[in-house]
C-alpha cells in the first residue's frame, strides 16, 4: 500500500509538472521554430530587396561615370575618344578615318602641263630599256617642278632601291627626310610613309650599313602612331602592322637605334593595330549608336559592349555627330567592384561582378544574378560575408537570438522546476518512510516490553534463568528505544545547530574499549571484537559521548548487515598524520552508486529491505555531522560479498 501511494503521488506530480511547465515548454519551442522560419523569410526578402536597391545604385553610378567623361576625358590606354558620323568614324589620337569604302580622291590638284610631264616619266619608266631616260625626266621634275618634286623623289628612291644602288638610295631618302614631310602622293598616301613601306619591302629598314633607313622608319611609325598623318582605317593598319613587324624583326643594334628615336613606342604597334582592325570590323555596329536628333527631347547616352574590342563605346549626341570614347571592360569592372564594396560595406553580403558570356556564369543559379539593364553584358551576385554573415552576424539574428535566449531560459526553468518536484517527491517519500520507520522503531520494542512485563506481573515466570533471560531482552529493548531517542534528539539538535560538543582530551582506544564491552552486555560478546595494536592509547580532544554515539551507531549497523555468525571487528591506529578508528564487517557490502548518498538523512540502502534490516536513516547522518564538527570525516570501503569497512578519521593533535 505504501508504494502505491507513493506510484499515485509520483504520478499526480508528474501530470501537474507536464501542465504547468512541459506542455508550455514545448508550445514555446514550437512557437520560435515557426518565427525563426518567418523572420528568415522576412529577412531573405529584405536583403534581396537591398541587393536590387544597391544594383540600381551601381547602374545610376556607372552611367554618371560615363557621361562625366564629355567634361573629365583624360586620354588614356583604356579610355579612347572617337566621333561618329554618317557614315565614318574618326579616331582622333590617330588620326584614322574608317568609311565603308576606299575613298581615293586627288589630293594634289595638278595643272594640265604638270599632269602631261608626270605621265611622260611614267611612261619612260614602264620601258624597261630606257629606265636612265626615266631617272633623267625624274632628276629635271625634282629641279624644275617643285609640285611634282616630292612624287619624283619618291620613284627615284624606288629605282634605286630595285636596281640595288642602295649609296643612291640613301641619298634620295635623306632628300626625302629633309624636303618631303608633309608631301603627299596621289592616292593621298604620305610620301614619308610610302618610304619607309620601300625601305621595308626591299629590306633595308633595318639594315646595319644604311645610317639613315633604320631611324627614318622608326620616324614614320612613330608619327604614325601620334597620328600626324589622317589615313584610312585599312591603310593606316597596313602600314602601321608593316612597319612595326619590321622593326621587332631588327637585330638588338637596329632596335637600340631606333629606340634612340623613339622611346617605347615598339611595343604599341601591335596594341593599336589590333584595336583599329576591330573598329574596322564592328564598324557598322557602332554606327547604330548614332541617333537621330529630336526636337525638344534630350537624346539619352548610347553605349554597347563590343566584343570585338572587348571595350564598351559611350556614344553622345552633339552638333556634327556623336562624341564617342571607348570605355576597357576591365576600367569598368574595377570601377564596379569598387562601387560594389562601398555600396555593401554595412551590409552582411558582398557584390561581386561578372560577365554573363563567362562560362563560370553557368554555375550561379539564375535566381542569384541581377542583370544591369543599362549594360546588358554585365551581372551581379551578391554572397555572405565570411567572417560577418552566417550564425556570427548579431546584428542581423538578433531575434534568432533573443527567442534563443528565451527557449533557452524555458528548458533550464523546465530543468530546474523538474530536479525541484523531484527532489521535493524524494524528500516527501523520505519522510513518509522516516515516520514509518520511526513509528516501527518505537512500537516493536514498546509491544515487546509491555508482553514481558504482562507476563512477569501475572508471576507466570518462576524459573530464574528464564526471569533472568527476560530482565536482559527489557534491557536490550531500553537501550534500543533510548539510543533512537537520543539519535533523534542529537540529529535535531545538529540541524538546528544547537548541539554544543564539549571536547576534552579522550583516549580513543578506552573509548573502544567501553564500547565492546556494552555490546558485550547486550549479548553481542562472540561478534565483535577489539584489535589491539601497540598503541595503548590515542588521546585526541573531542567529545566523548558524541564519538561514543558514532562508535556505537558503526557497530550496530555493522551487527544488523551481517550475517548472525560472523564477527565485527574494531580497531584504532595512526597512519599518514591522522589518527582514525574503524570498524569492519563481512556483511554484503554497499553498491557503488549507493556509497555517497548512505550518509544523506532518511537513505537506505536497498539492501535494508532484502535482509529485513529496521532503521530510520539517521545514523550514518549523524556520525558524518559529528565528525564535521570534530575537523574529521567518515571514510567507507566496501566491496560487494566481501563487507565493509568504515573509518572514523581525526586530525592529530600538535604534542598529542
Amino acid at each position: 500500500m505504501r508504494r502505491l501511494s507513493a506510484v499515485l503521488r509520483t504520478r499526480k506530480w508528474i501530470f501537474l509538472f507536464s501542465l504547468t511547465v512541459l506542455l508550455p515548454s514545448l508550445f514555446l519551442g514550437l512557437l520560435a521554430i515557426r518565427a525563426f522560419q518567418g523572420e528568415e523569410i522576412r529577412q531573405r526578402y529584405q536583403s534581396k530587396e537591398r541587393q536590387q536597391q544597391i544594383v540600381r545604385l551601381l547602374e545610376t553610378d556607372l552611367n554618371s561615370w560615363l557621361v562625366s567623361l564629355q567634361t573629365d576625358f583624360k586620354a588614356s590606354e583604356p579610355l579612347f575618344k572617337l566621333q561618329i558620323g554618317d557614315d565614318r568614324i574618326v579616331l582622333p589620337s590617330l588620326n584614322v578615318v574608317i568609311l565603308s569604302h576606299r575613298s581615293r580622291d586627288a589630293f594634289l590638284g595638278l595643272s594640265g602641263a604638270e599632269s602631261r610631264l608626270w605621265r611622260e616619266a611614267e611612261v619612260a619608266e614602264g620601258k624597261g630599256h630606257n629606265r636612265p631616260s626615266a631617272r633623267s625626266k625624274y632628276r629635271d621634275l625634282v629641279k624644275t617642278q617643285p609640285q611634282l618634286a616630292p612624287l619624283a623623289r619618291l620613284s627615284l628612291l624606288r629605282l634605286s632601291l630595285q636596281d640595288k644602288q642602295f649609296q643612291a638610295a640613301e641619298d634620295w631618302l635623306n632628300s626625302i627626310r629633309k624636303y618631303d614631310r608633309e608631301a603627299i602622293t596621289e592616292s593621298g598616301i604620305p610620301i614619308w610613309v610610302a618610304s619607309s613601306w620601300l625601305l621595308v619591302s626591299h629590306g633595308r629598314a633595318c639594315q646595319p650599313g644604311q645610317a639613315a633607313a633604320s631611324p627614318f622608319a622608326g620616324e614614320v611609325l612613330t608619327d604614325l602612331l601620334e597620328g600626324h598623318w589622317r589615313l584610312a582605317g585599312a591603310q593606316w593598319v597596313l602600314y602601321t602592322k608593316t612597319i612595326g613587324e619590321a622593326l621587332q624583326a631588327c637585330d638588338p643594334q637596329s632596335q637600340a637605334q631606333f629606340f634612340s628615336i623613339s622611346e617605347g613606342t615598339l611595343a604599341q604597334p601591335h596594341q593599336l593595330v589590333e584595336l583599329v582592325h576591330s573598329f574596322i570590323e564592328a564598324y557598322p555596329q557602332i554606327l547604330s549608336l548614332k541617333q537621330p536628333r529630336q526636337l525638344g527631347r534630350p537624346i539619352p547616352l548610347q553605349k554597347k559592349y563590343f566584343p570585338q574590342l572587348e571595350a564598351f563605346i559611350a556614344a553622345f549626341p552633339g552638333e556634327d555627330g556623336h562624341l564617342g570614347f571607348l570605355v576597357d571592360r576591365r576600367v569598368l569592372e574595377e570601377l564596379a567592384e569598387e562601387r560594389l564594396q562601398n555600396l555593401t560595406v554595412a551590409e552582411d553580403f558582398h557584390g561581386s561582378l561578372i560577365r554573363l558570356e563567362d562560362p563560370d556564369t553557368k554555375t550561379v543559379a539564375e535566381e542569384e544574378l541581377f542583370e544591369l539593364a543599362s549594360f546588358p553584358s554585365f551581372a551581379v551576385t551578391f554572397l555572405d560575408k565570411e567572417n560577418g554573415g552566417g550564425l556570427f552576424d548579431f546584428r542581423r539574428h538578433f531575434f534568432f537570438y533573443s527567442m534563443g535566449f528565451l527557449l533557452l531560459v524555458a528548458v533550464s526553468g523546465l530543468i530546474f522546476t523538474y530536479r525541484a518536484v523531484s527532489h521535493e517527491m524524494e524528500v516527501a517519500r523520505l519522510k513518509a518512510d522516516f515516520v514509518s520507520a520511526v513509528s516501527h522503531e518505537f512500537r516493536s520494542p514498546l509491544t515487546a516490553i509491555e508482553a514481558l512485563l504482562e507476563r512477569l506481573e501475572l508471576e507466570r515466570v518462576s524459573d530464574q534463568p528464564m526471569l533472568k533471560r527476560y530482565h536482559q531482552v527489557i534491557r536490550q529493548e531500553v537501550h534500543r528505544l533510548a539510543t533512537l531517542v537520543n539519535g533523534l534528539l542529537d540529529f535535531a539538535r545538529l540541524e538546528k545547530g544547537r548541539k554544543e560538543f564539549h571536547l576534552e582530551p579522550s583516549d580513543l582506544v578506552q573509548l573502544l574499549r567501553e564500547a565492546v564491552k556494552s555490546f558485550h552486555n547486550l549479548g553481542h560478546g562472540e561478534r565483535v571484537h577489539l584489535i589491539e595494536t601497540d598503541t595503548n592509547s590515542i588521546v585526541v580532544p573531542v567529545d566523548r559521548t558524541a564519538v561514543a554515539q558514532c562508535i556505537q551507531n558503526l557497530i550496530d549497523n555493522a551487527i544488523k548487515y551481517s550475517p548472525k555468525d560472523s564477527p565485527v571487528t574494531v580497531c584504532a591506529g595512526r597512519e599518514n598524520g591522522e589518527i582514525f578508528l574503524e570498524v569492519n564487517d563481512q556483511g554484503p557490502g554497499i553498491p557503488e552508486s549507493d556509497r555517497e548518498k548512505i550518509f544523506e538523512q532518511f537513505y537506505r540502502t536497498k539492501n535494508s529491505d532484502i535482509y529485513n534490516v529496521k532503521g530510520v536513516g539517521i545514523g550514518l547522518a549523524l556520525v558524518k555531522q559529528i565528525m564535521e564538527k570534530h575537523g574529521g570525516r567518515i571514510t567507507v570501503r566496501s566491496q560487494l560479498g566481501e563487507g565493509s569497512t568504515f573509518r572514523l578519521v581525526f586530525p592529530e593533535a600538535h604534542g598529542s
